[in-house]
């Protein structure tokens, strides 16, 4: 297939992996822009400018990919059998291996995989350990990885937790002073407007000073119920941070769990191992005893032999 360079941008990823497609050919006026891209297509053999150069380079790969096909035809194919023959297997075994490589593994097929080479090696007892080690090794650092991620998450929330409970502490300490203000605030102004409100001349200065008073009453009273409100969204931001704090702490002992059945499956590990290690010593041991028989019952052929 030959493309353009803009053409080829857009079509070479989409049919890269067609099978019909053997060779790709890009035919443009930037040979340097395009070599860049198309380096990572392993389909795309050549990037030319030249129109000669391109017919010459299109020619000498098709003798080449027509003599790997003949060298291939007359190695694995013989003419005249039918697809029940030998080259029919071939063509079934290749058909078998290209659609056991694209299908997707589950869980359920590596157990039953797991079992196959159980019963394969049923009867030897080095072969089914170092299968059953293999299998704990794996879900045994699959279970790390997912306790060390596990781990950080829980350290992260910890410092979160405490990063807020210090900036509630704080606003509690701001409130308690603010609260601390208003009440001494309204003290004095309910003093005063008493001690105002008991003189008996009723001058045009007093009345303008009660009735500031008054003003001053109101406003510290607007102050208050401003307070309250700050109050009231603490204590909904505090009752969040204790139940953030519970969850966490729910968290924290199911970590534990966990971390506590990884170490007793650590310790059933180390227990295999050592049955395995002491398997292995009893195997070495029969292996000489038996070699050493072998000698003796040698060396007495060989005397025999020689006395004759």
């Amino acid at each position: 297939m030959v493309v353009s360079g803009r053409l080829g941008r857009e079509i070479v990823p989409l049919i890269q992996k067609v099978r019909q497609v053997i060779s790709i050919y890009v035919y443009c006026m930037d040979e340097k822009g395009n070599k860049e891209w198309s380096r990572k297509f392993a389909k795309v053999k050549a990037v030319v400018v030249d129109l000669d150069k391109l017919v010459n380079r299109i020619k000498a790969d098709h003798r080449i990919q027509k003599n790997v096909e003949e060298s291939w035809s007359l190695n694995f194919f013989t003419a005249g059998k039918s697809l029940g023959g030998v080259n029919g297997k071939f063509v079934y075994l290749q058909v078998l291996i290209d659609c056991l490589l694209r299908l997707k593994s589950t869980q359920t097929d590596k157990k039953e995989l797991i079992q196959i080479c159980k019963d394969a090696y049923k009867g030897s007892t080095k072969s089914e350990i170092s299968l059953s080690l293999e299998q704990i090794s794996k879900q045994s650092a699959k279970a790390a990885s997912a306790l060390n991620q596990e781990r950080e998450e829980l350290q992260q929330e910890q410092e979160e937790i405490q990063q807020e409970q210090k900036e509630l502490k704080q606003k509690q300490e701001e409130l308690q002073r603010e609260q601390e203000e208003l009440h001494q605030e309204q003290e004095e102004i309910q003093q005063e407007l008493r001690r105002w409100t008991k003189k008996t001349s009723s001058t045009q200065i007093s009345v303008q000073r009660i009735q500031e008073l008054q003003k001053k009453a109101v406003k510290c009273n607007e102050k208050i119920d401003t307070f309250n409100e700050k109050k009231y969204q603490f204590e909904r931001k505090r009752i969040r941070y204790e139940q953030k704090g519970y969850q966490y702490e729910r968290k924290r002992i199911r970590f534990e769990q966990k971390r506590n059945r990884f170490v007793e499956q650590n310790v059933k590990i180390k227990e295999a191992m050592e049955a395995l290690l002491a398997e292995d010593a009893l195997l070495k041991e029969a292996r000489a005893e038996a070699n050493a028989e072998v000698q003796v019952l040698l060396a007495a052929l060989l005397a025999v032999f020689i006395n004759r």
